[in-house]
């Protein structure tokens, strides 16, 4: 039986598994059940929950709240994973994470074990792990955009190429099938056509209220953590706990431009592009003369005008004892 310190009445652990039932193979349906029922055959009480439209695993997340439930485990990729975060914040439930989407960003970078060739074990290996996992309160983004819709997200907001290819992403997944083997080379095919006809558009940025730029912007980044998309490290120093969020601006114009920023990432040279500008804020807003499309934790939502800020120490995420100490202020 496991004791834990969220309710000190309570002897067990009482946590909501969100996952779609439709998602994936009969076989990822199956291995979700089974590390579910890892869980509880170490003591805790689940109760499951089903997704059945985007957006419902928000509204499952406030009833695991509301039922009063330790934790809320997000089965899934980042998509998920932000859609039960926007349940969580400002609540004492934790989320927790099975990792069974395409990237996996946030739970590669908390090294959260990751989905594999044999995906029942895997799962169950997220399983065990959240078993020797503890809370920790993070920060939070949260983003207003277009016309005045409002979300949080975990990892990172984007405006610009990245949100485009989440676009393009998007719309290849819901025509194509086959788009369910590519994985992560889906993204990187997907991402060479969209930049092939990307121009970027002229932006002004509001730093903080006190300071205005302007640029023409190929992507703007807005990151809580340091990890995106699995390659590179666009905020090497960002921490998720320090109340700051780390913007990185790339200019330039066409593909040359997007070509030349995605290399000097993957090499890890952006500080030294004369092209890239780097801020630390708690408040952004960007407007662009034409509208550039908009990304939360890599999933498409709309267009700018963006406006980003920070919410400090405002969501508990159940993390494993080797998540890497610099992830964090305090280590």
């Amino acid at each position: 039986m496991v004791i834990w310190q969220f309710k000190k009445w309570r002897i067990t652990l009482q946590a909501s598994i969100i996952f779609n039932p439709n998602a994936g193979a009969k076989s990822l349906q199956y291995d979700i059940r089974q590390a579910g029922k890892y869980l509880e055959r170490h003591g805790w009480r689940i109760h499951w929950a089903n997704t059945g439209y985007p957006g419902h695993a928000t509204i499952l997340a406030q009833q695991s709240v509301a039922r009063g439930d330790d934790i809320a485990i997000a089965v899934g990729g980042d998509g998920t994973v932000n859609e039960v975060v926007n349940g969580l914040v400002g609540t004492s439930t934790a989320l927790g994470i099975i990792p069974a989407g395409t990237a996996n960003v946030f739970a590669a970078d908390m090294r959260i074990p990751l989905p594999g060739p044999l995906p029942h074990q895997t799962l169950v290996r997220a399983a065990e792990t959240l078993l020797v996992s503890r809370p920790r309160r993070v920060d939070v983004g949260s983003a207003v955009w277009g016309g005045g819709r409002r979300r949080y997200f975990l990892s990172w907001a984007g405006a610009g190429l990245d949100a485009a290819v989440s676009n393009a992403v998007e719309s290849d997944k819901n025509t194509h099938r086959v788009w369910r083997f590519l994985g992560m080379f889906g993204w990187v095919i997907t991402t060479f056509f969209v930049l092939r006809d990307f121009r970027g558009t002229q932006m002004r940025i509001s730093l903080d209220r006190r300071r205005t730029i302007s640029r023409r912007v190929i992507m703007a980044t807005v990151n809580n953590a340091q990890l995106y998309g699995r390659f590179w490290r666009l905020s090497p120093d960002a921490k998720l706990d320090d109340g700051w969020l780390d913007v990185v601006v790339m200019e330039g114009y066409g593909w040359r431009s997007s070509l030349r920023h995605i290399f000097n990432a993957t090499v890890g040279r952006l500080v030294d592009d004369p092209d890239t500008f780097l801020f630390r804020v708690k408040h952004i807003h960007l407007e662009s003369k034409e509208p550039m499309p908009v990304h939360l934790d890599a999933e498409a939502v709309g267009h700018t005008p963006l406006t980003v800020e920070i919410v400090p120490q405002s969501l508990t995420v159940m993390l494993p004892p080797n998540v890497p100490p610099n992830r964090f202020v305090a280590g």
